[in-house]
């Protein structure tokens, strides 16, 4: 076994100190580190690519750990802040320390009070613009949203295509009228009439943002919205809400006709994805109090539905065997093969 000098010792000291120095100057602002040094990220809380990996939607960072950089990719693993910035350059701790300190604006050799004090108004200072920023994407898309909910038409559900490969017919549906450009973030997004739209309110019913379903199945949100906490609805709202006794909560929009359906057209809160969930739940008690709530998770969210189910004390249910989906089942139902 090898002796450790007095040198190396300190040596590991004075980088573990640095280490920790160099992550609380970054807390709660490693979006713009990252961004300055060539990683970019979906929003936080947003699946989306890896910026290591690529992909499409295996890659998300936690909003509720933000002081951390804490991240998640389904392919690399999990890691914080520095974990990252070492995975997309592979490179050392000590590297990444460095890549660190200079996106900072500072020598992470030798960090002063003077260093803390200038990175910590520096993060303060781009906190507050990004966050201004995103305020203002979101109440761009929000309008974008009201727009495109007050401008779209009604249309019977087999004559979208989508729709139509599901066997869904004799209802209307929501459609988008004519084509919407969008610009973000230097992107252009283009929405495509005939496409159906998703309106996603928040708690008290207000447009946020928006679900765009194209043709070919493939879904797109508003680009610069935000769906955190808000939920989708299928259904009608002029029925007493006392009258109300049965209310679906689902994952997605197809899906939710789906429910609706096996619920005799009972009003269905649509999550937009698992983690979604439980902000659908607790918008369906909140306007439905009496009603009883039933969770229909896909085959992969059976916690999030009871996570979900348990906090509105409601039930969860999934696909029974052999079906894969909520939509699979309802089909069998129609064709006779098995009682809803």
């Amino acid at each position: 076994m090898g002796v450790v000098s007095a040198t190396d010792r300190k040596r590991g000291a004075g980088m573990n100190s640095t280490l920790q120095q160099i992550k609380a100057l970054a807390a709660n602002n490693w979006v713009s580190v990252w961004g300055s040094i060539g990683i970019e990220v979906p929003h936080s809380g947003r699946h989306g690519s890896c910026p290591h990996c690529g992909g499409t939607d295996r890659f998300r960072t936690f909003r509720n750990e933000a002081d951390r950089g804490t991240w998640i990719c389904t392919h690399c693993g999990t890691g914080d802040g520095l974990d990252l910035v070492k995975l997309c350059f592979e490179c050392s701790m000590s590297e990444a320390l460095r890549k660190t300190s200079q996106a900072l604006g500072i020598d992470g050799a030798q960090v002063s009070d003077a260093d803390i004090k200038r990175a910590q108004q520096k993060a303060t200072a781009l906190r507050v613009q990004r966050e201004k920023q995103e305020q203002e994407a979101a109440a761009r898309v929000s309008l974008l949203a009201y727009q495109i909910d007050a401008e779209s038409g009604m249309i019977d559900a087999e004559t979208n295509p989508y729709l139509h490969r599901k066997g869904f017919f004799g209802f209307p549906v929501q459609a988008l009228s004519h084509d919407y450009v969008h610009q973000h973030d230097g992107k252009r997004y283009v929405y495509l009439s005939g496409s159906l739209f998703v309106p996603a309110f928040d708690i008290d019913w207000q447009i946020r943002t928006g679900e765009v379903i194209n043709a070919d199945g493939s879904k797109m949100s508003l680009a610069g919205g935000s769906r955190r906490g808000c939920f989708g609805y299928v259904g009608t709202l002029d029925k007493p809400v006392d009258n109300i006794t049965l209310v679906g909560v689902v994952e997605g929009y197809a899906t939710a006709l789906s429910v609706r359906h096996l619920l005799d057209d009972s009003p269905v809160f649509v999550g937009f994805s698992k983690n979604g969930l439980l902000s659908a739940a607790l918008a369906a008690k909140k306007w439905f109090p009496n009603a009883k709530i039933i969770i229909c998770g896909d085959i992969g969210a059976e916690k999030e539905a009871e996570q979900a189910a348990l906090s509105v004390s409601g039930s969860a249910s999934i696909p029974p065997a052999p079906y894969s989906d909520w939509d699979d089942y309802r089909q069998a139902v129609d064709r006779g093969e098995v009682a809803a």
